[in-house]
Formats: C-alpha cells, sequence, structure tokens
C-alpha cells in the first residue's frame, strides 16, 4: 500500500514483540524494548538505525532504501499481550518512531495501546518516544494510560531552525508544531519531556 511518498509492505509476523534491554537503555532502566516495524519513514538523515544493519535486526534493503518504506509487525498487540508482565520497565521504540507518518495508515499504535490497557497487570513504565504529532490521534487512550501505569512520552525537537529541520527532517512536523503537541501533551496531564536527538 502507498501512504503518499512511503510503501506500507504486508505485515510480518514476528515472534516476539519485547526484547530485553542492554546499553544505554538497560543503563537507564528500561527491561525491555517495544518495536512495532521495521524501518521507519521519517528517514532522518542522521538517524542511527541503518548504520546497525544486521546487527539491528535489518535486512539490506531496509538500510539502503531507509525512509522509503516500513514493514510493520502485524501480530504486535497479540504477542504483547502474552508477553506483558507488571515489572517490566518498556521502552517504545528504540528502532522506529512508533508515530511515523506510515502509522497514520497502519494504525498498529491504537492496537499496542488497547493491549496495554486491557492487560490485567500494564508493565511498571511505559515510555513512548516519537517526534510525530499524529500521538495526539490516541490521547484518549494516553490518559486512560496514564491512570493505570507510569507513562512517559519523550518529543523529540532536534532545532527550532527550520532550514536545518528541513535537510535532516525533511518529514518530521515543524518545530512550532512540535511544541504545540507538547503543550497538549501536558495540558492533558501526560507526563512529557522535550528531548535534542
Amino acid at each position: 500500500m502507498q501512504a503518499g511518498r512511503v510503501q506500507i509492505r504486508d505485515g510480518v509476523v514476528a515472534r516476539t514483540i519485547l526484547s530485553p534491554t542492554t546499553g544505554f537503555i538497560a543503563e537507564a532502566g528500561f527491561t525491555h524494548s517495544l518495536t512495532p516495524a521495521r524501518n521507519c519513514t521519517f528517514g532522518c538523515t542522521y538517524c542511527y538505525v541503518p548504520t546497525m544493519r544486521v546487527h539491528g535486526g535489518l535486512k539490506p534493503e531496509d538500510w539502503q532504501r531507509w525512509g522509503q518504506f516500513t514493514t510493520f509487525k502485524s501480530n504486535a498487540a497479540d504477542l504483547l499481550r502474552d508477553e506483558l508482565r507488571e515489572p517490566q520497565r518498556i521502552y517504545c521504540s528504540p528502532m522506529v518512531d512508533p508515530y511515523q507518518p506510515a502509522e497514520e495508515c497502519e494504525r498498529m499504535m491504537p492496537r499496542i495501546l488497547d493491549a496495554l490497557l486491557d492487560a490485567p497487570a500494564p508493565p511498571r513504565v511505559f515510555v513512548l518516544q516519537t517526534r510525530g504529532p499524529l500521538i495526539l490521534r490516541d490521547l484518549d487512550k494516553l490518559r486512560a494510560l496514564a491512570q493505570r501505569t507510569t507513562l512517559r512520552v519523550s518529543f523529540s525537537i532536534t532545532t527550532n531552525r527550520e532550514e536545518i529541520r528541513r535537510l535532516y527532517e525533511p518529514h518530521c512536523a515543524p518545530f512550532a508544531e512540535r511544541l504545540d503537541v507538547i503543550r497538549t501533551l501536558r495540558d492533558a496531564g501526560i507526563e512529557t519531556y522535550e528531548i535534542g536527538r
């Protein structure tokens, strides 16, 4: 399926959705990471993920055509329901932006949030890392989740200079729009942080 300039490929059936963390993510206190897709359609030019290649679970086409397509893990929400445990501290997502442009058509995140909301014991902490204003689509689910667990949103703002953003993040929202998203999330009671990334 085409979603504007990007292609959404048929979903892949994953074996697992939560990965034990290592390195700086583990050092930050997270026990697991959740990556709902392979390849990110924001395609930021500075992104470290394509440089990880096979070590990041990527296929050659992923790093060669980074940002041009994505493949969602079609069974992500079902796997999450099976793998969730209360003491987990989950970081979503170290490899792709969960609210990347292709998410608008795929609607994977509402399913993932529903799995978290339906869990008898949600994870102790759930953190969303994004630069996508599309997160506001799921504001009601985020509010509900924040009542059941520690929910944090880390929202990326790399620069306040539009000429720089257009160069390095051409498919991302402008600075002013991102600030508005942070304000809206905070006004809704969602613990939200701006990070430079």
